[in-house]
């Protein structure tokens, strides 16, 4: 499985387009160029076992010829039109379903719009303007500055830092940072802002454990106040249950927040919600030219589909715990196992190579480690949630620990000789 020695390693990668780092930026002049199930393809033919799965999009597997159907069959009868059509309430009908609490839907693009538009509601709603927030919830200025590194199972080492390009005003202090750890800070912090706050925004991968408890805590507390619970349910919508961590732990949440999933890599956003809080949508000026665009929502509508039928969510977790067993079966012989350890995030569908980050060893070894999977064929994320897809397979886990155990071997090997 590894890298044709053709390759150039001399020239560098260009700048990508888009805002999106490349998973083969350890692999200089490489592009990926197709691909279909859970694996794909650079422009010289190599081969990938892909799980970065465009970064969670890809639930299903790249290029699944159920979803391409549906959304040709879209595509001859028209992408856009002035009005929602038959399509949109087949999916707010399916979504309510899935997510009983909710009666409306609001189509939107990315989950950073979809986000600033569940802030707004949440505002509108509450007549509050503070809000809480835990975990990584998109670009948008609020939200990103200042910075902490929320893609962590251990807290972040360093101190939360400013972006280039946000100004320092008055509207930052809107938004409260709380870090998932200690419920009596979260609990001291309503009372320092009390009665301001109109939501806490969850991205429930970032809560502590004990998990389920916290979030009842969460829930309660939330209520107490008088505040929404948001939750950010777009890593964690249809792939830890169909129904996401809310339908797993079976707590309500005010606002929901779906994306990544939902339509197997078509660029698609939700934001779901009672009616008394989506009645505002409206008068709280919310809107976008492609908020009718009608060939995600078919993709979605297929998407959902098939993640019904009977052992899809539990084929998901079975393969990320194969795969979490396997690596540490191979990082505790090579004796790395207290620098470097394949964790579930919170949940198997979404496997971690976690690189303990007090670990001068595993620091050494982080970039290394990921640049020489990639060149023995496989793509996977450091300190961040992976994703199995569907169309992963027993043989795809099975080669990936191949590569693992060649590549760990390798970068030891490397480190010896120096």
């Amino acid at each position: 499985m590894s890298i044709q020695s053709r390759m150039d390693l001399t020239n560098p990668s260009p700048t990508l387009p888009g805002g999106v780092l490349s998973a083969l930026q350890g692999l200089p002049g490489r592009f990926i160029v197709r691909g279909h199930g859970g694996r794909c393809w650079d422009q010289f033919d190599q081969t990938y076992i892909d799980y970065i799965c465009g970064y969670g999009p890809i639930i299903i597997g790249h290029c699944n010829a159920e979803v391409n159907q549906a959304v040709i069959q879209q595509l001859e009868l028209g992408i856009i039109f002035p009005s929602y059509t038959t399509l949109h309430y087949q999916l707010n009908a399916t979504l309510k379903r899935i997510f009983p609490y909710t009666d409306c839907c609001l189509f939107m693009k990315t989950g950073s719009e979809a986000i600033s538009a569940a802030i707004r509601l949440a505002r509108a709603f509450t007549g509050r303007a503070t809000i809480f927030r835990c975990g990584f919830h998109g670009w948008h200025d609020a939200f990103i500055s200042p910075y902490t590194s929320w893609h962590l199972f251990e807290a972040d080492p360093f101190p939360p830092r400013y972006i280039p390009g946000i100004p320092q005003d008055p509207t930052a202090a809107l938004v409260v940072s709380w870090d998932g750890e200690d419920f009596q800070q979260l609990a001291d912090l309503f009372q320092a802002h009390r009665p301001s706050v109109a939501a806490l925004i969850l991205d429930p991968i970032q809560l502590r454990e004990p998990f389920e408890e916290n979030l009842r805590q969460l829930r309660k507390l939330t209520e107490e106040e008088g505040a929404l619970l948001i939750l950010d349910e777009i890593k964690t919508g249809f792939r830890v249950s169909l129904n996401g961590v809310q339908g797993l732990y079976n707590i309500k949440p005010d606002i929901t927040v779906l994306s990544k999933a939902i339509s197997n890599g078509f660029p698609l956003a939700v934001v779901l919600g009672q009616p008394k809080i989506m009645g505002l949508i409206q008068s709280a000026r919310i809107m976008g030219t492609y908020n009718n665009e009608l060939v995600s929502i078919a993709a979605a509508l297929k998407t959902i589909s098939i993640l019904e039928r009977s052992g899809s969510i539990t084929r998901l977790w079975e393969l990320g715990q194969k795969l979490i067993d396997g690596t540490n079966e191979i990082l505790n012989r090579y004796r790395l196992i207290e620098d470097i350890q394949a964790v579930a995030y919170r949940w198997p569908c979404m496997p971690a190579l976690w690189f303990h980050q007090h670990s001068e060893r595993a620091q050494n070894l982080k970039s290394s480690l990921i640049n020489e999977l990639a060149r023995h064929g496989v793509l996977i994320l450091a300190n961040h949630p992976s994703f199995i897809c569907l169309e992963h397979n027993k043989q795809d886990v099975d080669d990936t620990l191949a590569a693992m155990d060649a590549a760990v071997l390798s970068c030891l090997t490397t480190i010896n000789n120096q």
